[in-house]
């Protein structure tokens, strides 16, 4: 059997167009159009009548109105037929029954609970939610500040593995070409992957010089290695925004 009376998302006692056209046996559209055509104050439908929709046997979203006991009691005013008078106090008693239930303090007591339930409920997994959260993070954070406090300079290749191990999936090359994309590294010339200016500043990395000795010749070598400082500032860069696009 429909109910005729349902809760609202707000917890009001409202009926919806859907179930006065279902019981008063009328199409759902002719009782969408009588509620459009009735001649009351702005204020009154604003107070009364509110739209909605709802999902059809053909698993399209359609519009429907949702209306209070004086919205419905307003609308059905004109609705006549042999059986309209019954359908009308049927409503009418089940507005009243639910009203008389807000007085009884057995209900308002079972209610409140309910409510304090749900939002104890929803705390709870809200809580649950962020202290996860701080948790990952703060592991991830302190995972960074762990690997700073060496006082060894790395190779961008292992401060790719750390960040791996952090949750923060790349390559060496990819990183490479990240730290360039951002200005970090000089991108191209006899610089190329070498500190900018800037990251120099910063203190992030430093240059290890060499020189390989060959039969006839020497090279020399520079090599761009992230120091401590350099391999906090980019953990907690790269992890953080691993975290904030799961969190997305």
């Amino acid at each position: 059997m429909i109910e005729l009376v349902i809760k609202s998302k707000g917890g009001k006692d409202i009926t919806t167009s859907l179930i006065v056209a279902e019981i008063f046996g009328k199409s759902h559209d002719k009782v969408c159009r009588d509620i459009e055509a009735l001649y009351c104050s702005p204020e009154f439908r604003a107070a009364n009548f509110g739209d909605s929709s709802f999902v059809s046997l053909q698993n399209k979203v359609l519009p429907m109105y949702q209306m209070t006991k004086d919205g419905f009691s307003f609308l059905v005013m004109g609705y006549t037929g042999p059986k309209s008078g019954e359908f009308k106090e049927k409503f009418i008693a089940e507005f009243n029954k639910r009203e008389a239930l807000l007085r009884d303090e057995d209900y308002i007591v079972a209610r409140s609970n309910e409510i304090l339930n749900r939002r104890l409920n929803t705390a709870t997994k809200r809580i649950n939610e962020l202290e996860t959260k701080v948790a990952n993070d703060s592991s991830k954070v302190l995972f960074a500040e762990t690997v700073g406090a060496s006082k060894h300079s790395i190779l961008v290749k292992e401060l790719a593995a750390y960040l791996t191990q952090g949750g923060y999936r790349i390559g060496q090359n990819k990183l490479f070409a990240k730290l360039r994309a951002e200005g970090y590294l000089c991108k191209g010339g006899s610089y190329y992957n070498l500190p900018t200016q800037m990251a120099l500043n910063l203190g992030l990395f430093e240059v290890k010089k060499s020189t390989i000795t060959q039969p006839e010749t020497i090279i020399a070598s520079t090599t761009t290695k992230v120091t401590g400082k350099g391999q906090v500032y980019f953990l907690n860069k790269f992890l953080k925004s691993a975290t904030q696009s799961v969190a997305a």
